[in-house]
């Protein structure tokens, strides 16, 4: 009589176990899920950072560029310019695409803003030159005005003085 009871027992166990096991792998999937959508979300939060960081580099380079272009032109290698004071003047707020100026492919949606100003000051009876250099560069979506919510742009901005002696 023992030896019937466990095997009706054993017999009813599997029975008994299936509904626990649908309830285990259904939170396993759901588990899971969660799993791969936080990595999802990570992955896309760090692809996010790494594009602003390398726009960052391009737009401040660029801003770069932008003021040793301005200093070229008030200081000439050559000296077969007019002077500094009308180089100034003829750059103040000039707009430099230098992507399509100098065919450099990592500028391609960088534009530059060059602002020159002339100044003295008590200090030094010599005149003073401030060259404020702006890069914005932009991933090639900026330029379609329907997608807005794929355009990254990074502003950069460098200072520079000269003096003339």
């Amino acid at each position: 009589m023992r030896h019937s009871h466990l095997v009706s027992h054993q017999q009813r166990l599997p029975s008994q176990q299936r509904g626990s096991s649908v309830i285990i792998a259904v939170f396993i999937t759901v588990v899971m899920s969660l799993v791969a959508i936080s990595m999802f979300r990570f992955f896309r939060a760090s692809e996010h950072a790494l594009n602003i960081e390398v726009l960052g580099i391009r737009a401040l380079y660029a801003a770069n560029s932008g003021a040793d272009r301005a200093l070229a032109s008030l200081y000439p290698i050559d000296s077969s310019s007019s002077s500094p004071s009308i180089e100034c003047a003829s750059i103040d707020n000039s707009q430099w695409d230098i992507g399509s100026d100098t065919g450099l492919t990592g500028f391609h949606s960088c534009a530059i803003t060059i602002r020159c100003q002339e100044f003295t000051t008590s200090l030094s009876p010599a005149l003073e030159y401030q060259i404020n250099s702006t890069a914005s560069c932009g991933t090639d979506a900026c330029s379609s005005s329907d997608s807005f919510n794929s355009c990254l742009r990074v502003q950069r901005s460098i200072e520079v003085g000269a003096r003339e002696d």
